[in-house]
């Protein structure tokens, strides 16, 4: 219900890590161009997550109950348990609930992928009033993610202790309705090269990194509600500040400054409207104003000696003596008409300008590593504190028929992309210092030459389907289809690492209570891959997922399933590239997927 602000410069911490599945109580996707009034900035579609909330009781007496889920995978060695606490009566509510999950490293065909192994606990206390159109509520959320192996980064995680504080009050008046939401986020974070997998020989080279995270995020909005017209204004914020220590433990005297009061600041402007031109014809609009001001303090080095010092001086002194300052003023505009074409047909056009400036990472890593919010390619970047905001034209053309037993609405979309921030390889420049001493320690770190995040001109275009069929009181058909392509405007070359093309289906078996489901999936080779990037091809795929639902009781229910149920042996194109050595898989190659994971999860409630 909130942005999520991780405090991992790679994004160990992806937003959905603070909602496991156990704890979802509903994922709305916003398919085609995002409304102005869900997200600052959104490039595309975007989704809402909302965790498992207690409802309000239906009279004044206080009632009390419960929710347990216990879930346990056969790969991995997989378990966990949740459990909630609610209380609460038509005026007030309050929740206590607490969750744990750990695993061990996961198997694919081919072996095992180490170090794979993580635990996690996560604790929520909340309470909510709904008292008289007044209504808001308080929720305190921590999670401790301990140990956990990402192969595909240069450092597995020793913890995250992650604090949210939520505050929301809204008042009902008439049609309208105002609302006003604030959330603190507190990270601190621990990553190693050295506890969880081989440690590198040369102890010069072990290393630890102390990242914090600390963010507001707020707003007022106001929706209004009549007959033919909904309108929404809203003003939201939000601030970030971000730090990253690395050390050495076998050498305190070694430090590096990978981030200092990297800062973001954002503060935002939207109105939006939902009109009923008539019966057939509707017609949603909606601009948005953000200024993004963007800054960073002076970074520091200690410990380094030799040429690497010497160049690593060269870079820090790049960074220190020139302006960290940039200010972005983005707008945004969205420009839906729906149009029913008869009782059973309805086509939709979509226009959208969305805009996104770069992240802390893109605009300030200012030495060569692989700080890059996740990228987990194996090449080491270095920030550009030049880059300008993405600006994207799309266009949207839908098609939906429903007859109420099928469904199907194919979509297609062209994206126009200025300044599309992608690493592209460093040239070399022997006039130029700064872009020397970086190609110079990029060699000696990595062995490799560096990325570099520049603004290039891009196009992306492709179709999706979502489709679904109830052939009879027992049988189902549902299933999805997606097709992106991705190209260079500057070059003749592809975008750097786009989806293949993919789709699913499933057939659904009710039987009285029973809900079973087989699932064929398949992924397309990727061919259309990056040239400038050296960006590897990967094979096509297909896996075959069954599942069950069981309720034995309105009480107590049962879900069991096989994922990967032959086992195949894959690895999706974005997956990142291992990085530890002394694993059943080579260092470089594309992560496998995981193998047949047998699964079960019992939810009881009381």
């Amino acid at each position: 219900g909130m942005p999520m602000t991780g405090g991992g410069p790679n994004a160990m911490d992806a937003p959905l890590s603070y909602a496991p599945g156990v704890l979802l109580d509903s994922v709305t996707v916003h398919r085609g161009i995002t409304p102005v009034s869900v997200a600052q900035q959104s490039i595309g579609g975007s989704f809402q997550v909302e965790t498992r909330q207690a409802g309000f009781a239906d009279s004044e007496d206080w009632q009390l109950h419960g929710d347990v889920t216990a879930f346990a995978g056969s790969n991995a060695d997989s378990s966990g348990v949740f459990t909630g606490l609610y209380a609460g009566n038509n005026q007030h509510r309050l929740r206590l609930a607490g969750m744990d999950e750990r695993g061990d490293d996961y198997r694919f065909a081919g072996g095992e992928v180490e170090p794979g192994e993580y635990q996690r606990s996560r604790f929520e206390l909340g309470y909510a009033f709904d008292i008289g159109g007044h209504s808001g509520s308080l929720d305190i959320i921590r999670n401790e993610t301990g140990d956990a192996g990402t192969p595909a980064l240069p450092m597995d995680i020793r913890y995250f202790d992650s604090n949210f504080t939520r505050l929301a009050y809204g008042v009902r008046q008439g049609q309208g309705n105002w609302r006003i939401k604030w959330q603190n986020t507190d990270i601190e974070h621990v990553m190693t090269n050295y506890h969880l997998r081989q440690p590198p020989a040369d102890l010069a080279r072990w290393r630890s990194t102390l990242a914090t995270a600390r963010a507001n995020d707020a707003g007022l909005y106001y929706e209004h509600a009549g007959a033919s017209l909904l309108w929404r204004v809203g003003v939201d914020m939000h601030e970030g500040l971000h730090d990253a220590v690395i050390s050495n433990p076998n050498n305190p005297a070694f430090m590096m400054v990978n981030f200092n009061d990297a800062e973001s600041r954002i503060a935002g402007l939207f109105v939006e409207t939902e009109t009923a031109l008539d019966e057939r014809n509707r017609l949603d609009a909606g601009v948005r104003v953000n200024r993004v001001a963007m800054d960073s303090g002076t970074v520091a080095f200690a410990g380094m000696m030799g040429p690497m010092a010497a160049n690593a001086t060269v870079l820090r002194d790049d960074f220190n003596n020139n302006d960290r300052d940039h200010v972005d003023h983005n707008f945004d505009v969205v420009l839906k008409w729906h149009y029913r074409l008869a009782e059973q047909w309805r086509f939709s056009t979509e226009l959208g300008r969305k805009m996104r400036s770069a992240s802390y990472q893109e605009r300030y890593l200012w030495i060569p590593m692989e700080s890059t919010g996740g990228l987990a390619d194996g090449f080491t970047y270095i920030g550009n504190r030049d880059l300008d905001a993405e600006a994207a034209h799309e266009l949207n053309l839908g098609l939906e028929w429903n007859d109420g037993r099928s469904y199907i609405a194919p979509r297609i979309f062209y994206r126009d992309v200025d300044n599309y921030i992608q690493g592209t390889p460093v040239v070399a420049n022997p006039a130029d210092p700064v872009v020397t001493a970086a190609l110079m320690l990029a060699n000696m770190m990595s062995g490799q030459p560096p990325l570099q995040f520049n603004n290039v001109d891009a196009t992306l275009y492709g179709l999706d389907i979502d489709w679904h069929s109830r052939l009879n009181q027992q049988i189902g058909l549902r299933g999805v289809i997606s097709m992106v392509r991705g190209e260079r405007d500057d070059i003749d070359d592809n975008l750097y690492r786009v989806s293949p093309d993919h789709a699913s289906v499933a057939l659904d078996y009710h039987w009285q209570r029973v809900i079973s489901t087989l699932e064929v999936v398949g992924y397309r080779k990727q061919n259309r891959v990056s040239a400038t990037n050296n960006e590897q091809q990967t094979a096509g795929y297909g896996l075959i997922n069954v599942s069950l639902f069981y309720p034995l009781s309105d009480d107590l229910a049962i879900y069991a399933g096989i994922d990967n149920l032959f086992d195949r042996e894959y690895a999706h194109h974005l997956s990142g590239s291992n990085r530890v050595a002394g694993s059943d898989v080579a260092v470089g190659e594309r992560l496998p997927g995981m193998g047949r994971n047998a699964w079960l999860r019992i939810n009881w409630q009381f």
